[in-house]
């Protein structure tokens, strides 16, 4: 089951995307998946609360938030 990981001001969340999710600390999380999910010619990233508000959105190459 999914476990939300609450990250707190001043503290930053790593996430893996491949390696075991066993491995997993608070702040490090794998999700275990094999070779890349996001695309090197343009992809984006939110960060949003469990309410669904967001926080943040980082995109790169021709995505945009």
């Amino acid at each position: 089951s999914f476990a939300p990981t609450v990250v707190h001001p001043g503290e930053h969340l790593t996430l893996v995307v491949n390696g075991s999710p066993a491995d997993d600390t608070r702040l490090v999380k794998h999700w275990g998946k094999e070779g890349h999910l996001l695309n090197d010619a343009g992809d984006l990233v939110r960060l949003r609360t469990q309410t669904d508000i967001r926080i943040d959105c980082y995109a790169w190459g021709s995505a945009s938030c």
